[in-house]
């Protein structure tokens, strides 16, 4: 164990030093600096009142996509996958 040994408590007897040995403390750096960041990320992608632009979008010159956007397909690709399902679907009741 650190700062346990004789030479350690003589030193802090003579500099009027009292030891006290605790747990250590919990790191709770990671979850505020991920609050910061969405706030961060959805304070930026707003469009501003007066500009109706978002800073962003000013600065990138495109918009960014929150994760939830990311989870769903575009609309063009939803409905090609559609039309090529029902393509397949009617070929297979044709005769060739």
């Amino acid at each position: 164990m650190q700062f346990t040994s004789e030479e350690c408590a003589q030193f802090c007897a003579r500099n009027g030093i009292r030891h006290i040995r605790t747990a250590p403390g919990l790191h709770n750096g990671g979850k505020m600096s991920n609050v910061l960041s969405k706030f961060l990320f959805y304070y930026r992608s707003t469009p501003h009142a007066t500009t109706n632009i978002s800073p962003v979008e000013l600065f990138l010159k495109r918009q960014l996509r929150p994760v939830l956007d990311l989870l769903h397909p575009n609309a063009t690709d939803a409905s090609t996958i559609r039309r090529k399902r029902y393509k397949l679907n009617f070929d297979r009741h044709t005769k060739q």
